[in-house]
């Protein structure tokens, strides 16, 4: 969706009283970046391209949408693209060859839904089988085929009188098994169940109603893989979501000590925050628990994807380690304004001329962050 002129024009003048470009050259550089290169006003504002200190030469350097996903189809191929957008499918790859990822429960799917131990999971009665062997456990139920967190809920499963208890942490408001199995049998490729993830005590208390997350883009250039770009992703306080597209707050992190470098708010203006604006937990210069096996998980899983040789991989840091909840073929090309590191350069050392890119072709948008 475009960004309001009007807005476009408060925060160009707030950047400016805080001693950023004058309006004028932001307004200059907006209309340059629009006509040459396609890039709107919108990502020029999440890119902070206002900053004083940001040459022009490097702002040039960022790609538009459209130039962005001819590369990605360019160095992905297209026809695997369905196996990271069904999550059942990529967590039986990655776990069949022995990437840790989040334990499965199964798939509930009228009529063809079936638990992770082979048994029938499609109705009311098998949903109430397999929770009542979970009592005491929070679970996850995500849209098999879904992005951007959309869809997405948490239950505790507890032991009631005569039935079973599904209540939202957040809230406490209850689900019977059978409103429950309504709403999954919504989905129409199915709901995939998973076990909660207890992420390490350094991440949960950043905000603790989320599972905050890292999205690491991994690229594959024919050597070694390796990660060209990483933010942290909070939740905002009573939120069960950690993605930047439901309010999250995107924090980018220094790839050498992998330590955040500061928090990022959602809005026109982008502001820089070194600590969490709700629970008020210092941000910058955090260190990321695992983080030297946050990378080599990341780099490890991209091998094993078909046809792909980058990916957006969304890690989880558990008390034992990091896992790969999902990953992306086709992450939001929006990441490299939050990484603050234009395409030109993620993608510079990526073999592959120009005219294959465009012969590639283009789609029509890319997937969340």
């Amino acid at each position: 969706m475009a960004t309001p002129v009007t807005g476009i024009l408060r925060t160009a003048r707030r950047k400016a009283a805080q001693g950023e470009l004058p309006v004028w050259r932001q307004l200059l550089e907006m209309a340059y970046l629009l006509l040459r290169h396609r890039i709107g006003p919108g990502y020029y504002l999440t890119a902070r391209m206002w900053r004083r200190a940001v040459p022009f030469a490097a702002k040039c350097r960022h790609w538009n949408g459209d130039r962005y996903l001819r590369h990605v189809h360019a160095i992905n191929d297209p026809r695997y693209y369905k196996v990271s957008q069904n999550k059942l499918v990529e967590k039986a790859l990655l776990r069949t060859l022995g990437i840790p990822t989040v334990e499965l429960v199964g798939l509930f799917h009228c009529p063809k839904g079936q638990a992770a131990d082979g048994t029938r999971l499609a109705d009311p009665e098998d949903l109430r089988r397999v929770l009542a062997a979970r009592v005491g456990m929070r679970l996850f139920f995500k849209p098999a085929e879904g992005d951007n967190g959309h869809g997405v809920f948490a239950l505790d499963v507890a032991e009631g009188e005569a039935e079973l208890v599904l209540s939202r942490p957040l809230d406490g408001a209850a689900l019977t098994v059978e409103e429950l199995a309504a709403r999954l049998s919504g989905m129409p490729n199915g709901t995939v169940i998973e076990h909660c993830i207890d992420q390490h005590p350094e991440l949960a208390r950043l905000n603790p109603s989320s599972v905050n997350t890292l999205r690491m883009w991994v690229l594959d250039d024919g050597g070694t893989p390796r990660v060209v770009g990483a933010f942290l992703r909070i939740g905002r306080a009573g939120s069960e979501a950690d993605n930047t597209a439901q309010g999250g707050l995107p924090c980018p992190i220094d790839l050498v000590s992998g330590r955040i470098r500061h928090a990022l708010d959602q809005t026109l203006d982008c502001n820089e925050h070194a600590v969490h604006p709700d629970s008020g937990v210092p941000l910058a210069g955090l260190p990321i628990p695992y983080w030297e096996e946050c990378v080599a998980l990341a780099c490890n899983a991209v091998r094993v994807l078909p046809g792909a040789r980058f990916a957006g991989m969304d890690i989880a840091v558990s008390r034992t380690g990091p896992l790969v909840v999902e990953y992306n073929v086709e992450p939001n090309y929006h990441g490299a304004a939050l990484f603050d590191v234009p395409h030109g350069e993620l993608f510079a050392a990526q073999p592959g001329p120009l005219a294959e890119n465009e012969a590639a072709g283009g789609r029509p948008a890319a997937r969340g962050a």
